[in-house]
């Protein structure tokens, strides 16, 4: 139970108060944390810094969706985490993350931006739509691949649509997809230069980059 670790740490802040309902917010380190229910357990440095107490800790979050809803945040082992005591009735400890000295803002951030970073992956599950909507750029970058997938995936330049892909073919410039084409045998003389050009003109056309 938590009621243990709250009245403990009640008794070190009544040295500072009389009242007897006295809880100050704590600061703590990150012993272990339960990737299911984000829930940790700490040591207190200023009980005992080498002590990881049994109790379970609760996150306190920005916002709960429904069942199964929810960010999802995990803190690193030894980070800095600060406990609270619901009403400080000793039922139930809370935690919040926080900064310091060894766990630092990301310095990427720096020039004033607003966003996150972290070195494990990062899901966004979304049931309905997605929007990013920006009044300037939009940068998409990754250092090896970038993957779009989807039944349909289309490119729009205005209303647009410049590009359209389904289902392994591609089409351009509003053209209906179509899958990929072979050619006729190298051009060797008039004729086939003649089938050849003719071959290149449909293809543009079909792909949707020119028009007949």
């Amino acid at each position: 139970m938590a009621d243990a670790l709250v009245n403990r740490l009640n008794n070190r802040a009544r040295a500072h108060d009389e009242r007897a309902d006295w809880f100050n917010a704590v600061s703590a380190l990150v012993a272990e944390c339960n990737l299911e229910t984000l829930e940790i357990k700490v040591i207190i440095p200023v009980l005992d810094e080498n002590e990881v107490h049994d109790e379970w800790v609760t996150p306190l979050v920005a916002w709960v969706g429904k069942d199964g809803y929810g960010p999802v945040n995990s803190p690193a082992l030894g980070s800095e985490v600060v406990l609270f005591s619901e009403m400080s009735d000793g039922e139930t400890l809370f935690y919040l993350s926080r900064y310091n000295e060894d766990y630092r803002v990301p310095v990427e951030f720096a020039d004033g931006a607003r966003g996150l970073k972290t070195d494990t992956k990062y899901r966004v599950l979304v049931d309905l739509l997605i929007e990013i909507i920006s009044q300037q750029q939009v940068l998409l970058q990754a250092t090896n691949q970038v993957d779009v997938k989807a039944a349909v995936v289309r490119l729009l330049g205005g209303e647009s649509v410049v590009l359209r892909g389904e289902e392994g073919k591609v089409g351009f410039l509003g053209a209906a997809p179509i899958a990929r084409q072979s050619l006729p045998a190298p051009a060797s003389n008039l004729p086939t230069c003649i089938a050849l050009a003719n071959a290149i003109r449909s293809k543009l056309i079909a792909f949707g980059y020119c028009e007949s």
